[in-house]
């Protein structure tokens, strides 16, 4: 992987960012890893794919690095862990555990992010608020008939005569 300037620059900013979105954490993964993930991304429920896809969740991320007080540089780390959770790689109980080794963490702070990350991203309550909205129902009363046409109000081929005067004060 290249390692990026230190200039501090939007694009730079924007690449770290992306790499927290847990799909966006592939890209610190050799090729054929990278490519395992993506063929089976398309197999995951909806509600799992929004979650690995979304903006959101890198945000949370960078928020829970911070929280923890955590270096920023474990934010890919944090989202690939969590990608690997979300395709079933370790189970719940588990979690904790792999959290601690791989970001170096106490165990007990490995618990705690991993119960916060179960609640807020995979629980049932935030992976309805991960589904699509719903399409609004189509209106009950029946449509009107054919669509007239409207006269045509401002004829430009027609001669037009001057505007009328403006009123004059009294």
């Amino acid at each position: 992987m290249q390692t990026l300037s230190s200039g501090g620059n939007k694009k730079e900013a924007d690449f770290r960012s992306y790499m927290t979105i847990p799909v966006g954490s592939l890209i610190g993964q050799p090729p054929d890893v990278e490519s395992q993930y993506l063929e089976k991304l398309p197999k995951l429920p909806p509600e799992k794919i929004n979650l690995l896809l979304s903006p959101e969740t890198g945000a949370y991320v960078r928020g829970l690095v911070r929280e923890y007080g955590l270096q920023q540089s474990n934010s890919p780390a944090l989202s690939f862990l969590i990608l690997r959770y979300a395709f079933g790689e370790f189970s719940e109980a588990q979690f904790s555990s792999v959290i601690a080794r791989e970001l170096s963490v106490q165990p007990e702070q490995g618990q705690k992010i991993a119960k916060d990350i179960t609640e807020n991203l995979f629980s049932d309550k935030s992976a309805a608020a991960q589904q699509p909205p719903v399409a609004p129902a189509p209106p009950t009363q029946p449509v009107a008939g054919p669509v007239q046409k409207s006269p045509n109000v401002l004829d430009l081929n027609k001669e037009q005569g001057p505007p009328p005067p403006p009123p004059i004060p009294k």
